[in-house]
């Protein structure tokens, strides 16, 4: 059953159903998801018959599931109403999860922005007081107040470049997390047993 979510929505909206629309184009993101995701299994392992198998009756249930949905969702039924509202749900919930992971995405590459910014602040601060250090003559009480200085400047550093790394491991996680795409490929390259 090949379904083209952006014909069908166009077709759809022209006849002045658009709850339809909705249900053929979350039919066709769900058909879509399903392919991808099992092309991405059986390239790990195409020579494992079962492996194959499982996917084949994986995506002919998601197929049978996504017609069944539309046969229903045509009809003037409650039934019908009640598929085209799941199919608005869907969407809706699918757009309200996009903009928080978008969100939470800008927010946590602005802090790794400002972490890696701190750490090069604290950077430069350790290698004024170490310079500062170096150019005092040894024995003197104020050589171990400049290399007491340096110290807590090359720690204070070093926290910083320990906060930079974690900032940019929840930033490029949250971004990945944002991509749909790198979420579905993430989900499709699970656990494969391969024989």
């Amino acid at each position: 059953m090949a379904v083209s979510g952006g014909f069908t929505s166009a077709t759809f909206a022209t006849i002045d159903n658009s709850e339809l629309a909705n249900v053929y184009t979350v039919a066709a993101n769900n058909i879509g998801k399903t392919i991808a995701q099992v092309e991405a299994r059986v390239t790990r392992c195409p020579s494992n018959q079962a492996e194959c198998a499982a996917q084949l009756a994986y995506l002919t249930t998601a197929i049978a599931n996504a017609r069944n949905t539309l046969e229903t969702a045509r009809t003037s039924s409650a039934a019908g109403a009640l598929a085209r509202a799941t199919a608005q749900k869907t969407l809706l919930d699918q757009e309200i999860t996009k903009a928080a992971t978008d969100l939470k995405a800008r927010t946590a590459a602005e802090a790794a922005k400002k972490a890696k910014a701190d750490e090069a602040a604290a950077t430069a601060a350790h290698e004024t007081a170490k310079a500062k250090a170096n150019a005092i003559p040894a024995g003197t009480p104020a050589k171990a107040a400049a290399e007491s200085d340096a110290k807590e400047k090359k720690d204070t550093k070093d926290k910083a470049a320990a906060e930079a790394k974690a900032a940019e491991k929840a930033a490029a996680d949250a971004k990945t997390e944002s991509d749909p795409d790198a979420a579905a490929s993430a989900e499709a390259l699970g656990p494969v047993t391969c024989l």
